[in-house]
């Protein structure tokens, strides 16, 4: 090997894939910088995460979404999400919206095998229905996201290793029930009819 090469053995795990491959359009601009300010500083950044790009700043922001799986009433403080097995993106003291109201994470119990369980500072205001994608919001006065998504993540990306990211411009049969993190209705419209979801 030249002197001064480094190259990153390091194997992206791969469980499906989420969408028809053969469909996706990189950006060939070179990447840009991934802001890592809500992401965990371990793990792995999955194929097609949701991404805001603001090209001005040629940076990158992950859309922080989470799925609930069980519906949350309001007589508790609990919500169960779908697993990501490959990073932990909720933390204590994110907020979290479902679009009227924003709920702080107390807590996340990610001990069991088929669901991590958020806690919040306070009972829930109104119910969450089962399917609900709770997006990470702007304050915890603003129910609105954070940010809204443009594009998606080319490839996997290792958190503690890589601080790029190449982006998907266009693709088609995305597998929604399927992806790591999932969209909102608000990035879908953002994202238009270059993104197909089935």
């Amino acid at each position: 090997m030249a002197a001064g090469i480094v190259w990153n053995t390091a194997t992206p795990p791969v469980e499906h894939e989420v969408c028809d491959e053969s469909t996706i359009y990189r950006l060939n601009d070179g990447g840009m910088d991934l802001d890592m300010g809500n992401l965990p500083s371990k793990g792995w950044l999955p194929e097609l995460a949701p991404l805001f790009r603001d090209k001005d700043e040629r940076k990158a922001y992950a859309c922080i979404r989470v799925k609930v799986i069980e519906k949350a009433e309001t007589t508790g403080a609990e919500i169960k999400i779908k697993k990501n097995r490959f990073c932990e993106l909720v933390k204590p003291g994110m907020y979290l919206s479902d679009g009227t109201n924003v709920i702080t994470v107390k807590s996340v119990d990610t001990s069991n095998e088929g669901y991590d369980l958020i806690t919040a500072t306070e009972n829930l205001k109104t119910a969450i229905e089962s399917g609900t994608v709770l997006p990470e919001a702007k304050s915890s006065s603003e129910a609105e996201s954070k940010h809204v998504a443009n594009f998606a993540s080319f490839g996997w990306r290792k958190l503690d290793d890589e601080r790029t990211v190449a982006f998907v411009g266009r693709v088609f049969g995305i597998l929604e029930n399927d992806l790591y993190i999932p969209f909102t209705d608000e990035d879908k419209a953002a994202l238009g009819d270059r993104f197909m979801f089935i």
